[in-house]
């Protein structure tokens, strides 16, 4: 188990460095990814369990995803299509991000990321002047490297661990 984590962290850093560069990730990472935390999230919680919280993490996504296309639609009409926005490879992220969290951390997570996203890409906006497209997978790739390594740095945290919203999916 010991060596899952430096290879997960490898192939994060892997997404991160092809999206920064090109915005674009070879597919292969993206499922490397995928079945990582997979495998991380279904050793370290109950099958049954693991199982429920993906398919409310799922559901987020979908969710969320749907709310994106009516606004979309709404806002432009049919004139642009929602992978002019949100890249095929950041949905396929975000299913590494569901592996990787409780419903409401990932929650969470998704809501800081996003923020901080907006944030430092305002920053480097104002910075060179121009609009940049945002390497959404690079960042929260980045991110989640990060709030894994300080899981164990914080004692009252724990990715797939929150008395509430776990308390109602038992």
């Amino acid at each position: 188990m010991s060596l899952v984590y430096p290879i997960f962290f490898i192939v994060l850093f892997l997404i991160s460095y092809q999206d920064f560069k090109s915005r674009e990730v070879s597919l292969t990472l993206y499922l490397l990814s995928i079945i990582i935390a997979g495998f991380i999230g279904f050793s370290n919680n109950e099958k049954i369990f693991f199982l429920k919280l993906m398919v409310v993490n799922f559901s987020i996504i979908g969710f969320t995803s749907i709310l994106l296309v009516l606004y979309l639609f709404i806002r432009n009409g049919l004139k642009i299509s929602f992978f002019n926005f949100v890249g095929k490879g950041d949905l396929l992220f975000f299913v590494t991000i569901a592996l990787s969290f409780s419903p409401f951390n990932f929650i969470i997570f998704q809501i800081c990321s996003f923020l901080l996203i907006l944030f430092i890409n305002f920053i480097l906006n104002q910075i060179k002047g121009f609009y940049i497209s945002v390497p959404l997978a690079g960042y929260q790739a980045l991110f989640l490297v990060i709030a894994i390594i300080t899981e164990p740095l914080l004692k009252s945290y724990s990715r797939f661990d929150e008395p509430f919203f776990l308390g109602l999916l038992n």
